[in-house]
């Protein structure tokens, strides 16, 4: 897989499919993902970054965690959660 960061990576439906073709083809055996992706809508910079300069990036990372989400959505059935810290959860594809 040539994707190591895909929050950096998602930006429109086409990154989005390139890399969801990509996880159904090469079928990875391990998906490392946020364990907070599900409440990717919370915006922990809200009370911090009040000022209209900052809102097209907080708006973008948004959109780019709801393709995330989407991505993982598509995939998770393939795969079991085998191990949980406070930051990450690693999914192990299933036989």
């Amino acid at each position: 897989m040539t994707f190591s960061e895909l929050t950096a990576y998602l930006f429109s439906k086409k990154e989005y499919e390139a890399v969801l073709n990509s996880i159904k083809e090469h079928k990875p055996r391990y998906l490392f993902v946020d364990t907070n992706l599900k409440d990717y809508r919370s915006d922990p910079w809200a009370n911090l970054y009040t000022a209209s300069f900052f809102s097209p990036e907080r708006a973008s990372r948004m959109g780019r965690y709801a393709l995330l989400y989407k991505i993982f959505l598509e995939v998770e059935n393939d795969y079991k959660k085998i191990d949980q810290t406070e930051l990450i959860s690693v999914y192990e594809r299933k036989s």
